[in-house]
Formats: structure tokens, C-alpha cells, sequence
């Protein structure tokens, strides 16, 4: 499956029991991302409660995952709590993704590695708009 804007659809989902208006927006996001790049149709604002599958090989996907763990880094006051994630795995490739509790600490401090696949769900809420803004102009170019 191809990761969509924020991610890819949950595999948990049955086929079709979104509305058509939803799976509408997903082929626009998805073609917005593909067209235009992942950090520029990025909204931090709304980076809570959105499963991502990120490429960590491509400099799109690491700044987004950078993005993200700055987010909870600060939301959850200078710590990666496993309750902020729920779903939360990383591997090689997609298939040999090994789930853990939270991505190590010292990602959110130095950034993610250059290889590997992280599957990720923040399970934040609006958080800190202010901050999330100052990061979407650090790392998605916001003015």
C-alpha cells in the first residue's frame, strides 16, 4: 500500500466502509504528496492521530518524522511516553518491521536514522499550535 499524506490508511479498516467523500480526500492528499512532496502539503497542525509509514532513506520522510518526535517531544515535556503512540514499529523494510513501545529517545534529540522504515501514530491532540507552527517553518518551510 502507498503511504498517503499523513500515512497509510489503516490496515484494520474494512474496504469501503469509508464514505466516498473520505476516500475522495485520500486520492487528492495522496496526489497533492505525490505532485508537490510530502513537507508541502504537511500540516503540523493536525499531525495528532494520523498513522505514517515513513521511508526514513528519503530527507521528506526524516524531516517529518523529526517534525513529529520535536512535536511529542515538547507535548509530552521533554519525554517519548509510550502512551503518546499507538502504533509505533520500525525495521529494514516494511516487512521486517518489529513493533516497540516508542522510537529511542536520542531520534527526537539528534534525529532518525538514514535507513529503515517507521510505521508511527501520534495520539496527541491539538497540543501546542504555537510550537507546531515555529516547527512546520523549521521543517516544512511555512512563512
Amino acid at each position: 500500500t502507498e503511504p498517503t499524506l499523513f500515512g497509510q490508511a489503516s490496515a484494520k479498516r474494512k474496504k469501503g466502509a469509508e464514505s466516498p467523500a473520505t476516500q475522495a480526500l485520500e486520492r487528492l492528499r495522496s496526489a497533492c504528496e505525490g505532485a508537490l512532496g510530502r513537507l508541502n502539503v504537511a500540516c503540523p497542525l493536525q499531525i495528532h492521530n494520523r498513522a505514517m509509514l515513513l521511508d526514513l532513506s528519503l530527507h521528506e520522510d526524516r524531516q517529518l518524522c523529526r517534525l513529529l518526535l520535536a512535536v511529542v517531544f515538547k507535548e509530552g515535556d521533554k519525554t517519548l511516553d509510550p502512551k503518546s503512540f499507538g502504533e509505533c514499529a520500525y525495521g529494514p523494510s516494511q516487512r521486517e518491521m518489529r513493533k516497540m513501545l516508542v522510537p529511542p529517545e536520542w531520534w527526537a534529540k539528534v534525529g532518525p536514522p538514514q535507513a529503515g522504515f517507521l510505521a508511527i501514530r501520534y495520539l496527541g491532540d491539538e497540543g501546542d499550535p504555537a510550537f507546531r507552527r515555529r516547527m512546520a517553518k523549521q521543517f516544512c518551510g511555512w512563512e
